[in-house]
């Protein structure tokens, strides 16, 4: 975790570096990770942070220059940064050094020290005093008894010979630890039996002792013997003589081979009661955290049962194909009591019969593993044979070891007459938002061809008549204001054409999607000055009048919402025929927006353009999608489902 730390610091440093530039004391805050690293437990990790945190001071010089400053000073400064870091790492690495060294050593005492209050306690089981002074007292004892001038006892600690106890001053110049296979004692360990060296000086397996000894100090003799208890090898015992030992008999290494037996024993009894002690309290320690999770099962089973019988949802487990428990709110919803409800001979009496082979199936797949849980509803049968919607939720556990279904249940009898209520008033409201889109729609067609056969004719009709007027005119008195008038009746004139186009452009109906989006398109580019690019595929066939009208008014409004709102420069138009499917996408580079403040306008009704969209869409089996981000532009992604194609383009009227 510290590690973490101290790399999120220095990045965050980075980070704060590049958005906020730090200026000549840029590499001051570097030191704070750099600090903190001196806490983590790795020696040469202040090296690899100081490395990494001096590689960011140079890309932030790249990146963060202040305004006001020079490059150079600023180059020089971080350079000195660098300096200071790797100073400061190097400094932390030293006294890292220095702390582990020291908690080394601290560490080989402390070893040490354990090691001899180990021995004071086996010493303190086989004659019940402490070990510093039965240890040495038993060498001391062997060392008089046997008339030599020092006795080591050695006990086997693994595969090593730790110092049991020693008399004679033979201490000084011994290992408090060595292997059971060092000089003399890996042959007291392959034989079992006593062994006796006349003359060490001679034996090859004592040259690792004599080299040890300084000059004066020369031990010539040697005799050892195993400790040996239950038909194991618990460590040795030597003496040691400064004299050729020559008159050394076999009755003495039998003694000594006593001696060794009874200090094993001793050694064997205090392990083994140790053993004991250690066993018991481990029994001790089980015993006690079995009552513990007695108790806190005790306890959790009692709070499921005051939850269980206070909860408003049923709850129950079903083992086999009966019911091993059932709160009081899952029986009352079948009419029964709990035990009433237990008594039954299988599940599925509470269940209509044309549903049981679907609730055991999905009984089977949790009890064989092979989902984790499921939700679904079935109807249920009442005792007194009135039927009920049940939503189940149930898992897979385990009771007294046998795999269970551990479930919930709801009565969802009124949520179902609820939702069936609501799904007939949103198809109502569907149908009437389609009935009033298709009246809207005969409407613009109707208007459309009012304004273009009537009142466009109509004021072709005039323009004709007032040009035969202004070549009849002798006077010029009156030319100026034949020409204002015939201006005034061009432009009436396009913009009765252009009001009619909007409403309901005649080609939609005569060319179909392609043609009358193509047309608007450019019509939208010429008014508005955009660059539209519009990328599509000739249909071979025509759509659904329906599908082509709707599919027209969500590109006519997202255009119009370009430009009204998007301050947009380039428009990209995409119209994708597929199999079962017609996608149209739009795109624009302009200034975007919100979208959670838009979807609020929509809930709010406020934002009637993008609601029609929608809506229209969804009439259709499809939807509508919006992408936005204020300053990155805006995508609109409609898609509308093909159920029919009509053969022949342009031999129907999209009447919507």
């Amino acid at each position: 975790m510290m590690v973490l730390a101290t790399l999120f610091l220095a990045i965050g440093v980075f980070v704060l570096d590049l958005l906020m530039p730090l200026g000549a004391s840029g590499w001051g805050p570097y030191l704070i990770p750099l600090l903190i690293s001196f806490r983590v437990r790795k020696w040469w990790y202040p090296i690899f942070l100081s490395l990494l945190c001096s590689l960011l001071l140079v890309i932030g010089y790249f990146f963060s220059v202040p305004s006001g400053l020079s490059f150079n000073f600023v180059a020089i400064n971080r350079l000195v940064g660098i300096g200071m870091l790797w100073i400061t790492a190097l400094l932390l690495v030293k006294r890292k050094q220095a702390d582990e060294a020291l908690l080394k050593q601290v560490e080989r005492e402390l070893a040490l020290r354990n090691e001899r209050l180990s021995l004071i306690a086996r010493i303190g089981g086989i004659v019940g005093a402490p070990m510093e002074e039965q240890g040495c007292k038993l060498a001391e004892l062997a060392r008089t008894a046997f008339g030599v001038d020092g006795c080591v006892i050695r006990v086997l600690e693994g595969d090593d010979l730790v110092l049991f106890g020693s008399a004679g001053g033979v201490e000084g110049y011994l290992e408090p630890c060595v292997s059971k296979d060092w000089g003399l004692g890996r042959r007291i360990f392959e034989e079992r039996k006593p062994v006796f060296v006349p003359d060490l000086s001679q034996n090859p397996m004592s040259v690792p002792f004599i080299n040890r000894l300084p000059t004066g100090a020369l031990y010539r003799s040697y005799a050892g013997a195993p400790l040996l208890a239950q038909n194991e090898t618990l460590g040795l015992i030597g003496i040691y003589s400064q004299k050729e030992l020559q008159s050394f008999r076999d009755a003495d290494l039998e003694h000594l081979q006593i001696v060794a037996n009874n200090i094993a024993t001793s050694i064997y009894n205090e392990r083994l009661y140790k053993k004991v002690r250690n066993q018991k309290d481990e029994l001790a320690e089980q015993i006690t955290e079995r009552k513990r999770t007695e108790e806190a099962l005790r306890q959790s089973e009692e709070r499921f049962r005051i939850i269980s019988e206070q909860s408003l949802m049923g709850i129950y487990i079903i083992q086999g194909e009966r019911f091993k428990y059932a709160n009081p709110k899952f029986a009352e919803m079948f009419g029964y009591d709990v035990s009433g409800m237990l008594s039954l001979s299988s599940v599925f009496d509470v269940i209509v019969e044309k549903e049981r082979p679907i609730v055991s199936e999905n009984v089977r797949l949790r009890l064989e593993g092979q989902i984790e849980g499921i939700r679904y509803r079935f109807h249920g049968q009442r005792k007194d044979a009135g039927l009920l919607t049940i939503e189940a939720h149930g898992f897979k556990a385990e009771l007294n070891g046998e795999p269970v279904i551990l479930g919930t249940a709801q009565d969802v009898t009124e949520r179902e007459m609820d939702e069936a209520e609501l799904k007939r008033t949103t198809e109502q409201l569907q149908t009437l938002s389609r009935r009033l889109l298709e009246l809207q729609e005969s409407e613009r067609r109707h208007i459309a061809r009012e304004l273009h056969d009537e009142i466009g004719q109509g004021l072709t009709a005039l323009k004709i008549n007032l040009q035969a007027v202004q070549r009849m005119a002798n006077s010029t008195a009156f030319s100026p204001r034949l020409l204002d008038s015939i201006g005034i009746v061009d432009k009436t004139l396009r913009q009765v054409r252009n009001l009619s186009l909007d409403l309901r452009p005649s080609m939609l109906d005569d060319l179909g999607l392609f043609a009358a989006l193509r047309w608007y398109a450019d019509q939208q580019a010429q008014r508005a000055g955009l660059r539209i690019q519009f990328a599509a595929e000739p249909m071979e066939m025509r759509q659904d009048p329906a599908l082509e009208t709707a599919c027209f008014r969500v590109a006519q409004e997202a255009l119009t919402n370009i430009v009204r709102h998007a301050e947009a420069q380039n428009v990209t138009i995409d119209l994708n025929v597929a199999e079962k499917d017609l996608q149209l996408t739009i795109r624009d580079d302009g200034i975007g927006f919100d979208m959670k403040k838009v979807r609020e306008h929509v809930a709010a009704g406020s934002s009637l353009g993008l609601l029609g969209m929608e809506e229209r869409a969804s009439l259709m089996g499809g939807r509508v999608e919006f992408k936005s981000t204020p300053g990155e532009g805006t995508e609109v992604y409609a898609w509308f489902p093909i159920s029919k194609s009509l053969s022949t383009p342009g031999t129907s009227e999209a009447i919507i």
